[in-house]
């Protein structure tokens, strides 16, 4: 039976959560002038790249770790 991560699942949960927050600040700044939708959606996909390299090294290292 393979081993269930203890760690993935948080770190998904963690990342979720700020990738929302930071949306969520993001349309309010274009809400109110602050910056434009285009601007806003390319630092978000910026967010998300990050989100994904941390993700993807946590997974390595968990497996590497044990």
């Amino acid at each position: 039976m393979a081993n269930k991560s203890k760690i993935v699942p948080n770190v998904y949960k963690k990342a979720f959560e700020s990738v929302a927050l930071k949306g969520q600040s993001l349309a309010i700044s274009c809400v109110e002038g602050e910056i434009s939708y285009e601007d806003a959606f390319i630092e978000l996909i910026d967010d998300l790249t990050s989100v994904e390299m941390v993700i993807e090294t946590v997974k390595k290292e968990e497996k590497f770790y044990g």
